[in-house]
This record gives C-alpha cells, structure tokens and sequence, in this order.
C-alpha cells in the first residue's frame, strides 16, 4: 500500500480547496473540463493520484532501508530512484489533455499551473503537519529535498536557477544530506529515537507519579555520546520491574536495543537510591521480562506506568 495514500485521504485532500478563493476554483472547473477532463472531480482525482500513487513511495523507502543496511551509507541517484519507481504510462494516457492545455491562452495557462503549485504545496504542509512533532522525520524530509534538489537541477538545469556544477552533482550521489541527518541520531546511539519527541511529556508524568525525581537532563541522557559526568543521571524511585516496562514500551515491546539489553540501558540512564550493579539489574531483569505478555500480571503490577504509556504513545500514533 502506498505510504502517502496513508498519510493523507482524497477527502482530505478535496478539502485543501479551502485555501482557494472562489474565481480561482471557477476558472479551474471550466478549464478542467475543457481540456478533457470528465468533470473537475476527475480532475482533482487526478491530481490526488499523482500526489500518492505516481511515485511508489513504499518502494523507493525499501530500496533506501536495503542500501543503507548492506553499506551503513545512502548512496545513488535519487531522482533515477523516483523514475524508476514511477507510473509512465499513466503519463503516456494523458498526453491528449496536456496538448490541449498546451493550446490554452497564456495567462489563463500560468492561472491553471499556480493553481496546481498552490494545491501540492498545500498538500506538502498538511503532510508535514503530521510529523510536526517528530524532528527525526522533519530533518529527513528535509535533507532528502535537499539533496534531491541539486540532482535535479544538475540534469534538468534551468536558468533561472543557481548551476550546479558536475562535482556538485557527484557528490550529491552520496546523498550528504540524509546521511548526516541518519548520522545524528544512529551513530550518537540515542536510545530510542523515535520517542525522543515523547521524552519531555513522559518526564512530566513520572513525576507525577513519584517514579522520578524532576531532572532537567533527562532528555540528554538518552543521548548515550553525550554521557558526561555534566549530565545527571535521572534518579528511579518506583519499584525497578516497572523501569523496565517503561524501556520495553519505548524499545517497541523488544528487550534488545541494538547490542544492549534493557537493564544495560536501565543502569546507563537512571540512578537508584540503593545502588544496584549491572549484575543486580541483569537478575531482576531476566526474572521480570517474561511476565511483560502476561496480560493480568501487567494490569496487576504495571497499572500506573501502563496507563501513562498506552495515553502518551497511542494518542500520538506510536502503538495501535
């Protein structure tokens, strides 16, 4: 299934017509039909496909995940990605509309195409509205644009446009700027980087629920390179089973982060009134974990934590 076609509905999409006066939606319904549209629903139909389903998106993503896996570096040609994962042919039977679109007056061609620059750029915020929480998404939305830029302008140079010089254009096809986007949260080790937008709001609710001591730091000491004796570790005043729970759900309910198992990460990040060695967490760990499936014991022994955890990372779309 196509991943933009999750992200945004063609209701949705009609309703970015909002954003539009009246004369403009006007001219764009008399225009759609007369260059061969059945009507301006079609129309708009047809823009909507072109929006999520021209470009296999859910292909190009695999082919990036595969390429980073087997050489820890995005590399090729973006733009060649997109083609390739493209619909040409639904192109190919539109070609008798572009010609007559070709054929209309000039000003009111330049109206019909701000009109489709309005409504995809339209589309593009209402997409990025929904990650405006996530910084990780936001900086590889971002970096690929970047990068996928100055590709496009290198082989399909415009004059108007800065010039992208050859060397430009190969060293784009290391893609610098998704890699060091990917670079910033994978090599630091920041545990669990797709909840970091959640750790502020987590924060507070521990303390609410007296399993924390309030710690200005506790976003950073996630951040694993930036473990300095500078940043305080987060003191843990609740039972330690239940620290584990609350790792097991930002780790997506698996016990393994990368190499390091939960109580690893358990004794890099928190303190404890008593102190406890790695060891003594290991055993209490390899104790507790297996009773994590168990429905009644969850809701026996874990009824706060999970609460705060199913209302933070369901209601933000981070668990079903």
């Amino acid at each position: 299934m196509n991943f933009i076609t999750n992200l945004i509905s063609f209701s949705e999409f009609k309703q970015l017509l909002q954003n539009f006066n009246d004369d403009e939606v006007k001219l764009q319904e008399i225009t759609s039909v007369k260059v061969g549209f059945n009507s301006f629903e079609d129309y708009l139909i047809f823009q909507y496909y072109t929006l999520t389903k021209y470009y296999d998106i859910a292909k190009i993503a695999d082919d990036l995940v595969l390429n980073y896996q087997n050489n820890q570096m995005l590399s090729g040609n973006l733009v060649a990605m997109f083609s390739k994962f493209s619909d040409e042919e639904f192109l190919e039977e539109l070609e008798p509309i572009y010609k007559n679109a070709n054929l209309l007056p000039e000003k009111i061609k330049n109206k019909v195409f701000d009109f489709e620059v309005k409504l995809f750029k339209s589309a593009f915020i209402f997409l990025l509205e929904k990650f405006k929480d996530d910084t990780i998404a936001l900086d590889l939305i971002k970096s690929c644009l970047t990068d996928y830029e100055t590709q496009n302008l290198f082989l399909n140079p415009d004059s108007s446009k800065k010039i992208i010089t050859a060397t430009d254009y190969i060293d784009s096809l290391s893609l610098p700027n998704i890699n060091s986007t990917i670079q910033k949260y994978i090599k630091p080790n920041f545990y669990f980087p797709k909840k970091a937008p959640l750790l502020k709001q987590i924060h507070a609710k521990l303390v609410e629920l007296k399993y924390i001591e309030a710690n200005e730091d506790f976003e950073n000491t996630f951040i694993s390179q930036h473990k300095t004796s500078k940043i305080k570790s987060t003191l843990w005043l609740a039972d330690t089973p239940k620290l584990f729970y609350l790792l097991y759900r930002l780790n997506d309910r698996k016990d393994y982060f990368g190499k390091d198992r939960l109580e690893k990460i358990a004794h890099h990040l928190f303190a404890f009134k008593q102190k406890k060695t790695i060891e003594n967490l290991r055993i209490t760990f390899l104790r507790t974990f297996p009773n994590f499936k168990n429905t009644e014991y969850i809701q026996k022994k874990m009824c706060d934590i999970e609460t705060l955890l199913d209302e933070i990372l369901q209601t933000k779309g981070f668990e079903s």
